[in-house]
């Protein structure tokens, strides 16, 4: 299913759409017994939602392209900002890799009751997509 999905050339001539299964919240959606598809946007913010909450170099299964590294975050006593400047590097870090999108904007990370929650927005080659984990 990935097959080319890790290409430095970001040109959007000739790319077959983008088809995922379907998450929310990170966790794939099955209806009797079968993983939901979906295509396009919606397929790269599934893409997002469940690459951010996959701990990179933690899973043989996955590429070192594959995850995030948002657990050196965890119980360290950094200042708001450097936290704020890190999980903005680690979601660019994350999705830029995937050829279908083209940029991350409007990062934004809010701490409440230990669990960081992070929304962004993705400009994908199909259009905008919001997106909102917890992490």
């Amino acid at each position: 299913m990935f097959g080319d999905l890790f290409l430095d050339n970001k040109k959007e001539e000739n790319i077959p759409i983008y088809r995922d299964v379907l998450c929310e919240n990170g966790v794939p959606v099955v209806r009797d017994g079968r993983f939901v598809l979906c295509d396009g946007a919606a397929a790269l913010k599934s893409f997002s939602e469940r690459v951010l909450i996959t701990n990179r170099y933690r899973h043989e299964i996955f590429s070192f392209n594959h995850g995030a590294e948002f657990e050196g975050l965890i119980g360290k006593a950094y200042n708001k900002n450097l936290v704020l400047s890190e999980v903005e590097r680690y979601v660019k870090e994350c999705l830029l890799v995937n050829k279908y999108i083209k940029n991350v904007s409007d990062i934004s990370c809010d701490f409440k009751l230990g669990n960081l929650t992070i929304s962004f927005k993705i400009n994908t080659i199909y259009g905008d997509e919001g997106v909102m984990i917890n992490v």
